[in-house]
């Protein structure tokens, strides 16, 4: 779409058009949400055609066509759930049923619980007509061969009657046809067990024990008296049940789309030495092609790795997600703005697309950030023809990515400069009048030169390319040595990286990098070296020292008096000002009673793995119980390592806000569960209608404040390694806690909405 689509109004309006959080998140899952438009990728246009070729062959019962298996991979933020999401409204579409695609999300640590979580989302009246259409098989065929066919037959066929009337109605005799249906569905299932359970459904009295055993019950005396007497509760019996429900569901020339997104959080590496796992995983794909059905694989990267060769070699089909392109970007910005490109211009989508990298969540974010600053400026100006400057683009990446504002890298810089007793000096001009004066300069005593700390915000092109190329050759050309570093307080685009390291001789650090203080630290130890190398002089060694370690303890008591101070006025900021948005976010729930109601386990689990997740980033709890009792000296340590770490307690403050956030927006939807359980509607669809829309303001509250948390801050804690966690570990890394933060609220959405089906 390059063109304004006609009747938009001239004038953008200061209304955000992007999703405060930029996530996936449908209300159904086959119909199609235009708040979350879908770009057509080179990715999203192979899935579709994967998916509808899979879908236009033949079924199980032809025996003419198989099914296939699709993995979608890419990393954090890249839209693999949206995708996945797609392929489900568009399977819906196709197959023209929604219950025949299903998605699920494989945030359960065993296929055990993974099973279950299908089985909840089961349709009873649609299982039960997958199995009638047996018996409606059975009973036809018994009709001609006895002679009674016409008009029976026709209405049998057109569901005007079901099977059990016809039996009935014509005297025949039961127990025979329904073994002759048992037959038939265990000869599809191959499995004895499901094909008795599957034909109890066709009589009364059994389906409450049917229904529990699928769900993973232990198997109620009826069914034990019949040969089912084990209960769905290993991986392998778990996998091979959702295989038989492809099979039923793709027999009588039915389809079955089933995808699983979040696979890697299923498929850990630990897996990968789990033997009966991988075969019994390997026996699901098998049976999804014998099935003639679709199953979509969803995860990062590294689930596939984790798999067997020979269970990959069943994935016949790959989709990578890359990076948005500019023009893809530019497709985005219409969809989302109706057609238009206002209040952006045609550079905008690629300053957007080189700032965020084309991830599609940051390009969602920079866009909401952007959009947002114009509209504060066109709301204070009164001017809404203004187009959003490349100035309001940066200062947004600034704020989403994790660069800082000049006054917060400065103070880093000169924190680590006292901290290490070197001598500085801020904005000093090493070259002649009129040169441009260096951010910091670094001298060492007894040593020629010094080091030159430059400070650049992003870098995107070869204008930047140039301008930093400048500074660089103006310290080449002074007589002492002179070492540079340069710290990037933004974005550096992929596409002039190499062109800057080329022409840099000293080193680059990124200012957002959670380790940017220690390794700044060490690379001003290094240029000492070099300098007193270059020098040769190093009898004054011991007496440099001395001076660094006097210069150091003066600066500790210092930092520490400033230190205390920052945490009283930020914990007094903090309780403030959060205990507002708090109050706010758990007042949008609060129409029902006061104690609110304990969540489905499903929603629960949800809130728990947030909290844990950036419990265990903190680490604090079991360090300090252990710093208190018997491993007193060990805790201790590790909690030396732990605060030692760069900018450790602003990455601490952080972590404890998101967690009060998430906290009060667990507590807004237990307050919304209790007005949904008490407060009866004055009809079935307002009730739908009205705790939809509330629901719908929760997330939107918590989205919103969220948004607001710089969660790159965290970063120093997932760089930290101490007893029981590895830095760098999946679990600690940034991506995944961001992720985890992120997706929060569509996930208890979903949830919210399949446990409350009947209010909501």
């Amino acid at each position: 779409m390059n063109a304004v689509t006609e009747g938009v109004d001239e004038v953008p309006s200061l209304d955000n058009p992007y999703s405060p959080m930029a996530v996936a998140q449908v209300t159904e899952f086959y119909t199609s949400d235009s708040e979350y438009p879908t770009i057509a990728t080179d990715a999203v246009r192979k899935a579709l055609a994967h998916l509808s070729a899979c879908l236009s062959t033949g079924s199980v019962s032809s025996r003419d066509g198989k099914g296939t298996a699709l993995a979608v991979i890419g990393d954090y933020g890249t839209g693999k759930s949206h995708l996945a999401l797609r392929l489900v409204q568009e399977a819906g579409v196709l197959l023209g049923d929604h219950h025949q695609a299903m998605y699920l999300e494989a945030t359960a640590s065993t296929f055990v619980d993974l099973y279950r979580r299908f089985a909840q989302r089961l349709d009873r009246d649609f299982v039960r007509t997958r199995v009638s259409d047996f018996y409606i098989d059975v009973v036809t065929s018994s009709l001609q061969d006895t002679g009674l066919s016409g008009t029976v037959l026709e209405w049998l066929q057109n569901r005007e009657l079901n099977p059990q009337q016809v039996v009935e109605r014509l005297g025949l005799m039961e127990s025979s046809l329904l073994r002759r249906v048992h037959e038939d569905l265990a000869k599809v299932t191959r499995d004895e067990a499901f094909g008795t359970a599957l034909t109890l459904l066709l009589r009364s009295g059994f389906e409450d024990a049917v229904w529990d055993w699928f769900s993973g019950a232990a198997p109620a005396e009826v069914l034990r008296e019949r040969g089912i007497v084990a209960a769905i509760d290993t991986e392998a019996t778990a996998l091979a049940a959702m295989g038989v429900f492809a099979l039923l569901f793709g027999s009588h020339h039915g389809r079955f789309v089933l995808v699983l997104d979040e696979m890697d959080k299923i498929f850990t590496a630990r897996r990968r030495e789990d033997q009966n796992v991988q075969a019994a995983f390997q026996n699901l794909l098998e049976i999804f092609s014998r099935a003639g059905a679709c199953l979509v694989l969803v995860g990062l990267p590294d689930f596939l790795r984790v798999l067997h060769a020979r269970v990959r070699e069943r994935i016949p089909h790959t989709v990578e997600l890359h990076p948005l392109e500019a023009d893809e970007v530019r497709q985005f910005i219409e969809l989302a703005q109706n057609g238009r490109l206002a209040p952006f211009t045609a550079q905008s989508p690629r300053s957007v697309r080189d700032l965020s990298g084309g991830k599609a969540r940051d390009v969602i974010r920079l866009l909401r950030a952007a959009y947002a600053l114009w509209a504060d400026a066109a709301r204070m100006s009164g001017v809404r023809t203004a187009p959003v400057s490349e100035t309001m683009i940066r200062d947004a990446a600034h704020h989403q990515f994790g660069s800082r504002p000049g006054d917060d890298v400065e103070a880093t810089v000169i924190g680590v400069l006292k901290a290490h007793g070197w001598q500085f000096r801020l904005r000093h001009r090493l070259g002649p009048p009129g040169s441009d004066p260096v951010d910091f300069w670094v001298t060492f005593p007894g040593r020629a030169g010094g080091c030159a700390i430059l400070v650049t915000r992003s870098i995107l092109d070869d204008g930047d390319v140039k301008t930093l190329n400048r500074k660089l050759a103006d310290l080449d050309d002074l007589d002492d040595p002179v070492e540079a570093l340069v710290v990037i307080n933004g974005v550096l685009n992929d596409a002039v990286a190499d062109r800057v390291r080329t022409a840099l001789t000293g080193e680059l650090l990124r200012s957002g990098d959670p380790t940017f203080p220690h390794r700044l630290s060490t690379l001003l130890e290094i240029v000492n070296d070099r300098l007193e190398a270059l020098t040769g002089d190093s009898s004054s060694a011991l007496e440099i020292r001395f001076t660094q370690l006097s210069r150091q303890q003066a600066n500790l008591h210092g930092l520490l008096e400033q230190l205390s101070e920052q945490l009283d006025d930020a914990a007094a900021a903090s309780t403030r000002g959060f205990a507002t948005v708090l109050q706010d976010l758990t007042a949008l729930g609060q129409t029902g009673p006061d104690a609110a109601p304990r969540l489905p386990d499903h929603v629960g689990e949800i809130f728990t793995d947030a909290t844990g997740t950036l419990e265990a980033l903190l680490q604090l709890d079991p360090i300090l119980t252990g710093a208190f009792g018997a491993t007193g000296r060990q805790s201790i340590d590790d909690f030396r390592a732990l605060t030692r770490a760069g900018e450790f307690f602003p990455a601490a403050g952080t972590a404890l806000v998101l967690r009060r956030i998430i906290d009060g927006f667990r507590s807004a939807i237990e307050t919304w569960y209790g007005r949904v359980e008490t407060d009866p509607p004055a009809s079935p669809d307002r009730a739908s209608a009205e705790s939809r829309a509330q629901l719908d303001r929760l997330c939107r509250a918590y989205d919103e404040v969220c948004n607001q948390v710089p969660a790159f801050r965290l970063g120093p804690l997932t760089s930290v390694a101490v007893r029981g966690r590895a830095a760098g570990s999946r679990e600690s890394s940034l991506n995944y806690v961001q992720d985890v933060v992120e997706n929060l609220s569509p996930r208890v959405r979903r949830a919210v909405l399949r446990s409350s089906a009947p209010h909501a």
